[in-house]
């Protein structure tokens, strides 16, 4: 397990023996796939739970039924409209396709539904506002921020050894001569997904 991203990288060069200048893979590149690597991890396991940050608090504007959802949100859990007198609803989630009785793009009042994948990266609550409020949402997501030397992971300590398996995929396949190994590179892959088994089936058996 990795503590910093920085060991994460210092332990990579390390499997790579790639430790004398001039390297084969720059830190700027390492630490991309770091980045890479821990929202891969994020994405298959939703270990990210969230409540709190900017991509779960949402403005929500009179007369704009149309809310953007943050790029990192994967699942949107539950929802709640809090007026700017904190009343605070429940909203029931539903996709367009529950909606077919409803008139979406006429009725306004106070929401009751968030209705999501109707458009990519966007929700609608539904009826449309007629005042402002903020949207609350519980979502599952990718880490907010790309990963540094100075920066910490987001996901889970005891999942931190699966990122060295996506970032072995993911250098091993820079096509350059050196570097480019498609068999190293398919061990990697092999190797997460095998961390991603591991780590679901200790959920399951938690649940």
């Amino acid at each position: 397990m990795y503590a910093t991203p920085k060991d994460l990288v210092d332990a990579f060069r390390t499997y790579s023996r790639d430790t004398v200048a001039p390297y084969l893979w720059s830190d700027t590149e390492l630490y991309q796939y770091a980045t890479e690597a821990e929202a891969s991890v994020a994405q298959e396991l939703l270990c990210l739970q969230d409540m709190t940050s900017a991509a779960a608090v949402i403005r929500v504007s009179a007369g704009e039924p149309t809310v953007p959802l943050h790029p990192s949100t994967l699942r949107i859990r539950s929802a709640f409209i809090i007026t700017p007198t904190n009343e605070q609803r429940s909203l029931e989630l539903r996709t367009m396709d529950g909606m077919r009785d409803a008139k979406v793009f006429v009725d306004t009042g106070f929401p009751r539904v968030l209705i999501i994948g109707g458009s990519a990266g966007t929700a609608r609550v539904y009826p449309i506002p007629t005042e402002e409020g903020t949207l609350q949402l519980t979502i599952f997501r990718t880490p907010l921020k790309a990963l540094s030397a100075s920066a910490k992971f987001e996901i889970p300590f005891h999942y931190t050894p699966a990122l060295m398996e996506w970032m072995i995929y993911l250098a091993y396949r820079k096509q350059d001569a050196d570097t480019f190994s498609p068999g190293q590179s398919a061990a990697g892959m092999a190797g997460f997904m095998e961390y991603m088994r591991k780590y679901q089936r200790a959920e399951s058996l938690k649940n």
